[in-house]
């Protein structure tokens, strides 16, 4: 909140949580809001305005959520998590060496029907999500920079849907992009944890 207080800045969260979610945890900081990976945004003291990609049928959702309850029946302890754009299967509180070789499977038989259904399929942390096609992190991050001449731009995420929006900004001189983990990323520098995140954050908060 202390970034969004100056002015000068516009701050986003981009995030895969529904709209719900967001403003449950941040509707009342004066902040930017993206939802859904894109497919659902809110200014700060806006309203919810959905992405044009959204217009189109979701009867692809009928399939992917019989295909998943079916994975939801064969693991227990997973779940099917229905947002307004996306289907996400979750198998966080499954055995590990089930959940992984479900979700390679899910992964697997989804991938086969994406072309047809004209959805996207990505693996997440611990999760398997399905979501229409046009929408993602990159996308929404070009669109905002698009309708913004920013001289500085920070975009900092710890979930492999965020290599969208750092791969969106590999050419973009003015961006810094900080991937939170050591695993290999799109983004130009990589920090360990959360808290070394937050010292970058709280250091600009004192520029």
């Amino acid at each position: 909140s202390k970034l969004a207080g100056d002015p000068a800045n516009s701050v986003y969260i981009i995030s895969g949580r529904n709209s719900e979610a967001l403003e449950e945890w941040l509707g009342g900081l004066p902040i930017n809001l993206v939802a859904e990976h894109g497919a659902l945004i809110k200014m700060a003291n806006g309203e919810w305005q959905s992405h044009p990609a959204v217009a189109q049928s979701t009867d692809w959702k009928e399939k992917v959520g019989s295909i998943m309850r079916n994975y939801v029946r064969r693991c227990a302890n997973s779940f099917v998590e229905y947002k307004n754009y996306s289907l996400v299967w979750h198998y966080r509180n499954v055995d590990a060496d089930q959940g992984n070789q479900r979700a390679k499977e899910l992964l697997s038989e989804l991938t086969e029907y994406a072309h047809d259904l004209n959805i996207h399929v990505l693996p997440g942390n611990k999760i398997i999500e399905a979501k229409i096609n046009g929408i993602d992190k990159g996308i929404i991050t070009e669109k905002i920079i698009h309708d913004s001449d920013y001289d500085f731009i920070l975009a900092c995420g710890d979930d492999k849907t965020d290599e969208d929006m750092f791969r969106s900004l590999i050419h973009n001189d003015k961006a810094y992009t900080i991937k939170v983990g050591n695993t290999a990323s799109y983004a130009k520098y990589n920090v360990l944890t959360p808290y070394m995140l937050n010292e970058i954050l709280e250091m600009l908060c004192c520029k």
